[in-house]
């Protein structure tokens, strides 16, 4: 991230610079409050967990763009496999479950994360015989599910029983500590196994920004203070500025996601044209070329006389207004 970026002075920069600048704001992370302290308590968790038999377990949950992967493989990222002469040590195992997975699938992806080259072959009990082996060889200490609500799609009451049996005998059997990590809705797999429940009493919502107190505000505002230093631009956006951090808060309801995203769309709009900070400019073609199909009438914060009270109002009205008339035409 400590790259340098020279003045443009109004020369539009070639298509290299613009993609490295771009490359350069989608790899800002700034841990915020909540991030901070989930890295913590994982990183504690890990320490603790180890030489015990009966681990508990970690749920952590929240919707897409709250910064869950990207935690997660940070801290992969920061327990590196170790090759040394007769093994490859492996201390963190992260494993993404697939879309629309079953249990062999997934069985299959945790063999390919460890480099098996027959991955895909075998009956479900040979495979996680397999697994077992490999967790005791490559010493594994941590073992993270991602992406866990793709296991449970499906949620019928045979699903949900089957996966939470499997994952019970599955942490039984390891003896290591597992992260769980997923939508919401993945917490329905603990209410049909009471053991599996007990096991995953430690759960952690990651939520986005809330800008309701003056406290909130203020972390909303120290948190674009700090994405403001790392931009690939000599000069700074005032993102903090409290009007200017309003509307940002109105385009992304404080989602970290949406924020990134706007600022990587304005930070190629900006290298393009050779400018050397972020304009309101910037932020209202970037915040075009975005759309959410949650907020069909949400409407775009970076223009003149903004007031987040009287846009909230105004998007809650004519959403209300076309669910009325999408009602009315599903009854035509």
């Amino acid at each position: 991230m400590d790259q340098q970026f020279e003045k443009l002075n109004g020369v539009p920069a070639p298509l290299v610079e613009v993609k490295r600048r771009k490359e350069h704001t989608k790899k800002i992370i700034v841990k915020y409050n909540d991030y901070r302290t989930l890295q913590e308590t994982i990183s504690n968790y890990h320490e603790m967990s180890k030489g015990t038999v009966l681990n508990d377990g970690i749920f952590i949950s929240g919707e897409t763009g709250m910064g869950k992967t990207t935690l997660l493989r940070e801290y992969v990222k920061n327990h590196p496999p170790e090759v040394l002469d007769d093994r490859t040590r492996v201390p963190v195992l992260y494993v993404t479950v697939p879309v629309g997975s079953s249990i062999k699938a997934l069985t299959s992806k945790i063999l390919e994360g460890f480099g098996d080259p027959l991955f895909d072959k075998g009956t479900e009990l040979n495979m996680l015989s397999r697994i077992y082996r490999y967790i005791d060889v490559c010493e594994v200490e941590l073992i993270i599910f991602d992406e866990f609500q793709h296991l449970i799609d499906s949620d019928t009451q045979h699903v949900l029983n089957k996966v939470s049996n499997w994952m019970k005998t599955f942490i039984e059997t390891i003896e290591r500590p597992v992260i769980l990590c997923g939508m919401p809705e993945s917490v329905d797999v603990f209410a049909h196994n009471p053991q599996l429940d007990r096991r995953f009493c430690h759960r952690f919502p990651l939520t986005g920004f809330q800008f309701d107190t003056r406290e909130s505000q203020r972390e909303f505002r120290s948190f674009l203070k700090n994405i403001d230093g790392k931009l690939p631009f000599v000069e700074r956006a005032n993102l903090a500025d409290p009007e200017f951090s309003s509307r940002l808060f109105y385009a992304s309801l404080g989602v970290p996601f949406y924020i990134m995203k706007i600022l990587e769309e304005a930070t190629e709009y900006a290298a393009r044209s050779g400018m050397d900070q972020l304009t309101m400019d910037c932020f209202s073609r970037a915040f075009d070329t975005i759309r959410r199909s949650r907020r069909p009438c949400v409407t775009n914060p970076f223009c003149d006389n903004f007031n987040l009270v009287e846009a909230f109002d105004r998007e809650s009205k004519e959403s209300k207004n076309l669910l009325s008339k999408t009602k009315k035409k599903r009854k035509t």
